[in-house]
């Protein structure tokens, strides 16, 4: 399984991360702190990175408000770092822009749901992860076949819009908020989804929600959990704590490849290495500055 970005081919073979950047709703950082913190998740270890709105309150942030302040980052991103770059929005016009600006790849936390956000993905002719936005599945006995069902649905949709069965990705985690025994139990089915035949992705810890842990529980759950649903399939993970779970992903790789192991271990033990000497260094300048 490969995926297509940019005219560059990726294998899925294994596990890839996609550092994810938020853009606070009302938050005026220059677009230079974006900058910087999209150079130090590549260097830490992201193969892409994603660029999407927080909202600062429960309401779903505005189109205008997208294209605003959403669009110059992911233009500013891409320029500068020369990232493979995602941009997460449900907007069409938004979805159109960030293309423009340089995004090759769409999250988009509605599956495709809002009008003409199906005809928008199959003119851009990029790469979709379809997330779950959230429906009755964690208060079910069973929230993988209602699911299964939905996913089967928009897949459905899309290839009926489309959009080539080679762009899409499906990421079966609930939508926010989600209680941690709803998450937990729809982690452990992940593997079911592989009868998709479509790469999977999951947001970690961002599929936990934040305040059932504490900071030290989510740390240790959330990469805990990228290993295990590594082993399970998924091939894309994204999240904001790219160095620790770029180190134990590669750490795992290494411990339990079998193919081709000297082949294929020799790559994955550079990039362990870079990366311990990366926080080799940040700690040390840490030290010095207490």
């Amino acid at each position: 399984m490969k995926l297509e970005l940019s005219g560059r081919s990726f294998s899925l073979d294994v596990t890839r991360i996609i550092g994810m950047i938020p853009v606070i709703e009302n938050d005026d950082r220059p677009v230079e702190d974006y900058i910087k913190q999209a150079r130090k998740l590549t260097s830490d270890g992201a193969d892409f990175l994603e660029i999407g709105m927080r909202p600062a309150s429960e309401t779903m942030v505005s189109e205008r408000v997208e294209l605003e302040k959403l669009v110059p980052v992911v233009r500013a991103v891409a320029d500068e770092t020369g990232a493979l770059v995602a941009i997460c929005t449900s907007y069409p016009s938004v979805m159109k822009a960030g293309n423009d600006a340089g995004a090759c790849m769409i999250v988009d936390p509605n599956a495709l749901r809002v009008s003409g956000a199906l005809q928008m993905a199959a003119k851009l002719d990029i790469p979709v992860i379809l997330c779950d936005p959230g429906n009755d599945s964690e208060v079910t006995d069973d929230p993988v076949s209602v699911l299964q069902e939905f996913f089967y649905e928009r897949v459905d949709a899309c290839l009926n819009a489309g959009i080539s069965r080679k762009r899409l990705i499906i990421d079966p985690m609930m939508g926010n908020p989600t209680r941690v025994d709803a998450a937990l139990k729809m982690l452990g089915r992940i593997h079911t989804f592989k009868s998709f035949a479509l790469p999977l992705s999951v947001a970690i810890p961002k599929a936990l929600p934040y305040m059932q842990l504490s900071s030290d529980e989510n740390d240790v759950v959330s990469l805990t959990l990228a290993l295990f649903v590594s082993h399970s399939g998924v091939r894309l993970i994204r999240t904001t704590d790219v160095s620790r779970t770029a180190m134990a992903l590669a750490s795992w790789q290494i411990a339990s490849q079998t193919a081709r192991p000297h082949q294929l271990s020799k790559g994955v033990v550079r990039r362990l290495i870079a990366i311990r000497d990366r926080l080799r260094i940040r700690l040390s300048a840490k030290r010095k500055n207490q």
